[in-house]
């Protein structure tokens, strides 16, 4: 009975060996995304795929990605020196920024997989339409940012309209923190913030005066005498019978 009992354990051994040695494809966490293998089992000379899948807003490249090898430490034919250990081994681009192939060695070495994703910058336009402006102190921003939007404007003057949107054309929600103070989330895209700036009624009008001879006389929105040429803009017009009109 013995007999037939050894051989069957000795089998039993073995393939236990034979699976707690198999070479390894390990795949290390990364933030902002995730790597998988095709083959986390290999052998030496299999043709590995990697497939990388970044988080929306945030990308890899071929020179951030690393297959390094490495050995199980507790490899029961391990050598005394692995000289390969630490190498990088090459890799080939099948899609940019999404799969790439490498070869696997040859036992007893298994691979580590792992790389580093970026936020990708995203561009903030702004585009501004009558006296006043949109002023943000930043250019670009990554994904989730808060930014934040000043609204200055020329005196008599006021925003009537602002919009933000994304390159699809999709309009963003903003949130007024004061009267010329507002913030917005970050897209994964980039934003155009649009505004337009109107013109209220004057507040100093004191020193106008009617037309005399037929003649316009113009005004700036703060009641300042610009002579008898129409203004370039905006201003006030007092007619012949002193009517004073917005212009």
């Amino acid at each position: 009975m013995l007999r037939k009992i050894l051989p069957i354990i000795a089998f039993l051994a073995c393939s236990a060996l034979t699976c707690w040695s198999a070479q390894q494809v390990v795949v290390m966490n990364a933030d902002h995304g995730s790597l998988s293998v095709d083959k986390p089992a290999a052998t030496g000379g299999d043709l590995v795929t990697i497939t990388v899948s970044p988080q929306l807003g945030y990308y890899t490249t071929a020179s951030d990605l690393r297959a390094e090898v490495t050995i199980d430490p507790g490899y029961g034919h391990a050598p005394q020196r692995a000289p390969q250990v630490g190498e990088l081994l090459e890799l080939t681009e099948v899609t940019a920024g999404v799969s790439y192939t490498f070869i696997m060695p040859e036992d007893p070495y298994d691979v580590q997989v792992s790389t580093t994703f970026h936020a990708i910058d995203y561009a903030i336009n702004i585009v501004n339409e009558g006296n006043g402006e949109v002023q943000c102190g930043q250019s670009t921003a990554t994904v989730g940012e808060t930014i934040t939007l000043t609204i200055v404007h020329n005196e008599n003057n006021a925003l009537e309209e602002l919009a933000i949107t994304d390159a699809n054309g999709n309009t963003l929600a903003f949130v007024p923190i004061s009267e010329d103070v507002y913030t917005f989330q970050m897209p994964a895209s980039d934003v155009t913030i649009t505004a337009l700036f109107v013109q209220t009624s004057p507040t100093s009008l004191d020193s106008v005066r009617p037309a005399t001879q037929e003649i316009t006389h113009y005004y700036d929105l703060n009641g300042h005498y610009l002579g008898t040429n129409p203004p370039p803009g905006h201003g006030i017009c007092v007619t012949r019978d002193g009517r004073k009109l917005m212009r």
